[in-house]
């Protein structure tokens, strides 16, 4: 008997189901006005809350801009001051006047031949080669 009757009944329901299956909006119990309050209060408190966060996150974007321009500002004095430091004509001035250097005029350049080894061979200026014909004579 168990078997037929056990289609023919409704399934459990849980209480939180029964709880909303008993509310009537023109006759609340005294348990309903205060759900309804708790609910008014935790909409309110997030709206609330959001605004808050609007407000401060619009402070935090006035804070960065404000930033910003007090970057740029400093970006453009700080690359004013580094072309000015790296004019030429001041750090010749310095590298003259603080290290002694001086620009050489052209008689203090000389040119340096260089023979490579496997060269001087072919053309017999092997220096090896002329210290041994040197020996023998």
């Amino acid at each position: 008997m168990r078997e037929r009757t056990r289609y023919f009944r409704r399934p459990r329901r849980r209480r939180w189901q029964r709880w909303i299956e008993g509310l009537d909006p023109w006759h609340p119990r005294p348990g309903d006005y205060v759900v309804a309050a708790l609910v008014f209060l935790v909409l309110a408190l997030l709206y609330v809350g959001e605004r808050t966060y609007a407000v401060q996150l619009n402070r935090d974007v006035f804070k960065f801009e404000e930033r910003v321009v007090a970057l740029r500002d400093a970006e453009s004095l700080l690359a004013a001051r580094a072309n000015a430091l790296a004019d030429r004509s001041r750090v010749m001035a310095l590298a003259e006047r603080q290290l002694g250097l001086v620009a050489p005029s052209g008689d203090a350049f000389a040119y340096i031949y260089y023979v490579p080894p496997d060269r001087g061979r072919e053309a017999g200026l092997h220096v090896g080669a002329r210290a041994r014909s040197d020996r023998q004579h």
